[in-house]
């Protein structure tokens, strides 16, 4: 009876270890992004179909791609930002705890579900150019020409 109690204890204490140390169960495979914006209430897509209505905002992306991501707002300037993985310290020294403990099978299942990764940047401050101003200023230069002078 003793004996399996101190084999179960060993038990809990080694899947403990692996779930520890697994960069996609500590980690997960999707990331936060938050977008603010000036001003705000602007919408936000991304290149993959996520996003939001308005800002300031928080969604949940896949950590393994590279995207872009557009904020927009009637009457204001688009602005199209490119968002990139790298390499996550945490992540990777966890994908390592996972090839020690699990194999190689499970560092590269870290790796494939881009665990390992982390998206830069994950905090977006855009400032929106309002479009009538810059209108109203080429309707300005526009009329100060002399275009129907016959001289």
């Amino acid at each position: 009876m003793k004996s399996v109690n101190n084999l179960l204890r060993c038990l809990s204490m080694y899947s403990l270890l692996v779930l520890s140390a697994c960069a996609t169960a500590s980690q997960g495979t999707k990331q936060k992004i938050t977008v603010h914006s000036v001003p705000q209430n602007a919408q936000v897509i991304t290149s993959h179909g996520y996003g939001c209505d308005e800002t300031p905002c928080s969604f949940d992306v896949p950590r393994n791609a590279s995207f872009e991501l557009k904020v927009s707002k009637p009457g204001f300037s688009t602005k199209i930002l490119k968002i990139k993985p790298i390499l996550s310290s945490v992540g990777a020294a966890q994908s390592l705890g996972s090839v020690v403990l699990g194999g190689v099978v499970a560092g590269g299942y870290d790796v494939y579900n881009g665990a390992v990764l982390e998206l830069s940047p994950n905090k977006v401050s855009v400032e929106l150019e309002n479009m009538s101003a810059l209108l109203f200023e080429e309707v300005r230069l526009f009329s100060n020409m002399n275009l129907f002078d016959n001289q």
